[in-house]
């Protein structure tokens, strides 16, 4: 069922509210009962809103986006196509034409860009509406989001922040501002996010063909472009037009003899675990046992070379970022400082690690279908400016918070999916549970996924913005 809608008056008809799903809204629009203009207007009311509060988008596209919306209603094949009128945001780490791309940092070159990023080109294909860029953390650093824009607040609690480095997708998301985002992730950029904003976020393994992208973003073979979205629907559609994969919108919500590994313990072994954190991650397990899921409590052993190789390229991952500066005097001093480490430390980054690393992944699926984890040991850190505070409490603060549950998968190559898993008791603060599936196994963990969701369903948006 929908969520109550409103309705506004635009040319003797009505527009559906931002909360409808990415699926409804074009469905709408492909049988013509909305034109792409009526939406783009009703989803420009809420980003007005909320967004001087949340600082969730870097750059509000209105006026282009009106042109271009005018553009799409004249396309002879609007209803045929996937993302037809739907408004969707892109991270300010991809490029869009005409508009600055300022990737969370002051260093940034100031030049409107002169091409879509391919992501942007699939999105834009497929009928996406692109409303605006969001806030990421300087360079896709960092867990934590702010920039010269502001700091990016999670739509739960304005006291805490999004998330990182994807927080500001996340926060329009989970306010309703958009249906989906785009996002990428290297060591847990999007499902970070979604975690502490409530989301499922859906990072893949390899996408084939690949956007395209510079040698800066993909640095080791990390980066993967993904979704953000409050429904599996969602963020299955949204992933089948990025990876240009028309089969991976279709969630088979029947899966049978699952064996589903369930793992608590972090890779970095001196962080400790918030309880309910595994209160959350051994209710959802029980729920996929009562759908019919084979479920084995599992202690993982993660090898040294593999339980600091994550961090050792999160600190070489700020070299890029250094060097491909426009002016690099305007870099954070977190970030110039990780950068300044990572020099030092880069030559450790090889081939072999990350190699040995996904050969012992791979074997826990000898056993396990699924594998179940947490996404982070702790809740979401506080909204405020860190790019402003010491490198150390950066750091100590991120490796707390973390414990390391992402970054060893996509070192693996391995596609990851995101789940909303409950509430923190305490804080009332979203808490997620993060899906890992060996190559290829992107379809069966949306379908896992939408499990969960039909087993624990969640709340889609964040209260009061609605």
């Amino acid at each position: 069922m929908l969520p109550s809608v409103r309705f506004v008056a635009y040319h003797d008809e009505v527009a559906p509210r931002a909360g409808w799903t990415a699926s409804a809204v074009a469905g709408d629009v492909r049988s013509a009962r909305f034109a792409p203009q009526q939406v783009l207007e009703e989803s420009l009311v809420p980003i007005a809103q909320w967004n001087g509060l949340l600082h969730a988008f870097a750059r509000v596209r209105g006026r282009a986006a009106r042109i271009e919306a005018s553009q799409l209603a004249h396309r002879v094949d609007l209803h045929m196509l996937p993302l037809a009128g739907v408004p969707v945001a892109v991270e300010d780490r991809v490029a869009v034409a005409g508009e600055v791309m300022w990737a969370g940092s002051r260093a940034a070159d100031h030049r409107p860009q002169q091409r879509d990023h391919e992501v942007v080109s699939r999105l834009r294909a497929a009928g996406a509406q692109i409303v605006g860029t969001t806030a990421v953390a300087e360079g896709g650093l960092w867990p934590v989001t702010d920039n010269p824009h502001g700091v990016t607040r999670n739509p739960w609690n304005r006291a805490f922040s999004a998330g990182g480095s994807s927080g500001g997708s996340a926060a329009a998301v989970a306010a309703g501002l958009v249906p989906v985002a785009h996002a990428s992730d290297r060591l847990g950029s999007i499902r970070i996010p979604a975690a502490v904003c409530g989301l499922v976020g859906v990072r893949p393994g390899r996408i084939n063909p690949p956007p395209s992208d510079a040698s800066a973003e993909s640095c080791f073979s990390l980066s993967e472009h993904g979704a953000l979205a409050t429904s599996v629907e969602d963020a299955a559609l949204m992933l089948s037009v990025i990876a240009e994969r028309p089969d991976l919108a279709i969630v088979n919500r029947h899966v049978h003899s699952l064996r589903l590994g369930v793992t608590v313990n972090p890779p970095l072994r001196a962080v400790r675990v918030d309880s309910e954190v595994m209160r959350v991650t051994f209710e959802v397990a029980n729920a996929l046992r009562t759908a019919g899921a084979r479920v084995r409590l599992r202690h993982l052993h993660y090898p040294p070379p593999a339980e600091w190789a994550g961090l050792v390229r999160w600190f070489a991952l700020a070299v890029p970022t250094f060097e491909s500066a426009w002016d690099p005097a305007r870099l954070q001093p977190r970030t110039t400082k990780q950068a300044r480490i990572g020099r030092l430390i880069q030559g450790f980054v090889g081939g072999s690690d990350a190699e040995d690393w996904r050969q012992r992944a791979l074997g826990i699926f000898d056993s396990s279908d699924v594998l179940m984890s947490p996404v982070l040991a702790k809740g979401t850190l506080p909204a405020r400016t860190w790019s402003a505070r010491s490198w150390n409490a950066n750091v100590v603060n991120s490796i707390k918070a973390s414990g390391g549950y992402t970054a060893l998968w996509s070192m693996a190559g391995l596609p990851t999916v995101a789940v909303p898993a409950g509430l923190h008791a305490g804080t009332g603060m979203p808490i997620g549970i993060q899906l890992v599936g060996p190559p290829g196994s992107e379809s069966l963990l949306l379908s896992v996924a939408s499990l969960v969701e039909t087993g624990r369903p969640w709340t889609r948006y964040a209260p009061g913005y609605i």
